[in-house]
């Protein structure tokens, strides 16, 4: 297993490509209450931005997932994971400033469809537990429990400049998520990293389901890129293997919004800047 893995690192991007293609373990992403790699999950939402479709009672979800690689975790007891999102516009807009105000371990303002003092409520909530994914997730596994322990921040770069953002048509949603006791992953197995909801909050300017202040957030019509990127498997000290990053795509780990309106396989695949934001969720 040694050799094999030293000559997957000396082979670098092509045998990514083919470790891809063998679908040996990777990352996916899906728009819909469904395993990501069903045929009923989604690559793209085309939202009219009228209030018409995805309701705030009806929320659209975003499932991602993960198949375990080879060595597989023996004793998971934690995932931190990386989903980058980039528009296609000069910056990203009001629509998809979904940052919470005071993100846990970050004194910042709220975006516009985030939650704030005054009473606006998140329009992204994100949950790992085991009853937040829908029956319809089969044949994919549930892993985290009814009660995993878990903190979200969604960073920006203007006006935050929050760090490893460092685009202004950036935001990275990132996630971590602990179980106790920890438990073994199957090789080759499918397994759920994070469930989604995202509402149409502030499309209107009239959202009588939140209470005031009513107001619109503007860029719903602009094409997005969600990008899963990275999830990090933590095992106990002195584990064999230590933790896992999953950095590669299963079948498919980017989805768009209204088309995305631009080649989203630009936008990079950027390792976790986890030496500089682990202190938030301490």
């Amino acid at each position: 297993m040694q050799r094999a893995r030293a000559f997957y690192v000396c082979a670098g991007i092509f045998l990514l490509a083919e470790a891809d293609a063998l679908h040996a373990s990777g990352l996916n992403l899906g728009w819909g209450p469904y395993c990501p790699t069903s045929v009923n999950s989604l690559v793209n939402i085309n939202d009219p931005c009228d209030g018409t479709l995805g309701p705030p009672t009806v929320p659209y979800t975003l499932i991602g997932t993960v198949v375990a690689p080879n060595p597989a975790p023996t004793m998971c007891i934690a995932e931190d994971f990386f989903v980058d999102i980039q528009e296609g516009a000069a910056a990203l807009s009001d629509y998809w400033h979904l940052e919470n105000q005071n993100q846990p371990g970050y004194a910042n303002f709220a975006g516009c469809r985030g939650a704030n003092s005054n009473g606006n409520v998140s329009s992204l909530q994100i949950q790992a537990g085991d009853p937040s994914f829908p029956a319809s997730f089969a044949p994919c596994v549930k892993f985290w429990g009814t009660s995993p322990v878990g903190v979200i921040n969604y960073g920006v770069h203007s006006p935050d400049n929050y760090p490893g953002v460092t685009d202004p048509r950036r935001a990275r949603l990132i996630g971590h998520f602990t179980k106790s006791p920890g438990t073994a992953m199957a090789a080759g197995t499918q397994y759920g990293v994070f469930v989604a909801t995202l509402d149409t909050n502030h499309q209107t300017g009239v959202d009588v389901a939140y209470g005031p202040p009513y107001y619109l957030c503007s860029g719903c019509a602009d094409g997005v890129c969600l990008v899963f990127n990275e999830l990090i498997l933590y095992q106990p000290p002195g584990t064999p293997n230590g933790n896992i990053d999953v950095t590669v795509q299963d079948t498919h780990r980017i989805v768009t919004w209204q088309g995305g309106g631009f080649d989203c396989t630009t936008v990079p695949v950027k390792r976790s800047t986890w030496g500089q934001v682990k202190s938030l969720y301490r």
